[in-house]
Order: structure tokens, then C-alpha cells, then sequence
């Protein structure tokens, strides 16, 4: 699914793409404000080694995260169609 439809209307480069729409919320500023704090805060208390091994963690941490973020809003996005077509046809697909 590379070149999907769903990918494009997840990742638009406007402000109607949902990935950009969720980083607008005051709730994800503040928890990213915050986390960003942590992480500054150990960057400065850990060894270069224990912070680039850190930093690795957070690195997987967040690329799982978006995946998830991404195959949530996709399948999502498909129940929804599904559930449409399903009110809409006598007999469903």
C-alpha cells in the first residue's frame, strides 16, 4: 500500500492532512513540550554512551508509534467505508 490513497489523505502536506491536524491540538503540544523536557533533561544527566543508546530507543519507540498512529487511522478509515457500505446495501459486499 505505497502509494495509497488513505497514506495521502493520513500524510497531506497542508493543513487538512490528519497527521498535521493532530499536531495542532493544545493536548499534543503540551505532551510534546513536555516529553521534549525529558528528554533534554537526560540528555544532560546520561553518559554520550547511555544517551546514544537512549536516543536509539526513543528513535524505534517513535517509528513503532507512527506506524501504529498510521495502520490505526487506515483501518479505521476501512470499518468506516465498510459500515457505510453496509447501511446503504440490502446485502452488504
Amino acid at each position: 500500500m505505497k502509494n495509497s490513497i488513505l497514506k495521502f489523505l493520513y500524510f497531506m502536506d497542508n493543513d487538512t492532512g490528519l497527521y498535521n491536524l493532530v499536531q495542532k491540538t493544545e493536548k499534543y503540544k503540551s505532551l510534546n513540550e513536555e516529553a521534549f523536557n525529558y528528554y533534554r533533561i537526560l540528555e544532560e544527566k546520561l553518559d554520550k554512551k547511555d544517551f546514544t543508546l537512549f536516543d536509539k530507543f526513543v528513535d524505534a519507540f517513535m517509528s513503532a508509534e507512527n506506524e501504529f498512529g498510521e495502520e490505526s487511522f487506515i483501518t479505521g478509515f476501512k470499518c468506516g467505508l465498510r459500515l457505510a457500505v453496509e447501511c446503504v446495501c440490502d446485502d452488504g459486499f
